[in-house]
């Protein structure tokens, strides 16, 4: 059964050459575990154009089966879509441009915009989207779906430390922060510089429940 990743990592947007009025969306992103098959991009579907512009998909793949023998490790995966014959200044209609292509995983979601270059009528990747200093994240909608259950387990197993409760979150805050940023937690890979940026956010806003 197909079911979103857990979490994407980058969405690139390049057009297929020079002359090409294609655009080709490629996805990084991490499954929990091994054995993830067939990523697909899903396009959201819309009755009318979204007000902001923006082209949704959902990053699934097809999961393990119970009987499947797989690695408890963050394994990397690809996917990509192209965009064929695309009109990037009338997208959903005369006049409606396609601002950006939004990719949802289970625990995140990334955003890349098209902004037209000074002098030019090519269109950039603009930065990966980042959270703005006023934003205050929250432990329930931002930081717990950061920490699998398999980060959950081992910490629990090594160190006694519950990383699905807030509480000792909390207290452990400053140490989880300093092994996210020197790359030795989690055990099998290092968070997306983004995702450490928005632990680090939540600590310094006063770590809302």
């Amino acid at each position: 059964m197909c079911q979103r990743i857990y979490a994407v990592d980058e969405v690139s947007l390049t057009r297929q050459d020079a002359q090409s009025s294609n655009l080709l969306v490629q996805v990084q992103a991490r499954a929990v575990t091994s054995g993830w098959r067939t990523p697909t991009l899903k396009r959201h579907s819309h009755k009318n154009p979204p007000e902001d512009g923006i082209l949704t998909y959902d990053l699934q793949a097809i999961a393990p089966n119970a009987e499947d023998t797989v690695l408890p490790v963050l394994t990397r995966v690809c996917a990509d879509t192209a965009l064929t014959a695309v009109d990037i200044k009338n997208f959903w209609g005369p006049g409606q441009p396609l601002v950006g292509v939004r990719c949802n995983a289970q625990s995140n979601t990334k955003l890349t915009l098209l902004e037209s270059r000074l002098g030019g009528s090519e269109m950039a990747a603009a930065p990966q989207q980042s959270y703005s200093e006023e934003y205050i994240p929250q432990f329930a909608r931002d930081i717990r779906p950061l920490f699998r259950p398999y980060d959950i387990a081992m910490m629990m197993r090594v160190r006694d430390l519950d990383l699905g409760s807030y509480e000792t979150v909390c207290k452990h805050g400053t140490l989880i922060l300093s092994r996210l940023k020197d790359g030795s937690m989690p055990n099998d890979g290092p968070w997306p510089a983004s995702d450490v940026a928005l632990f680090e956010q939540w600590l310094l806003k006063g770590k809302a429940p």
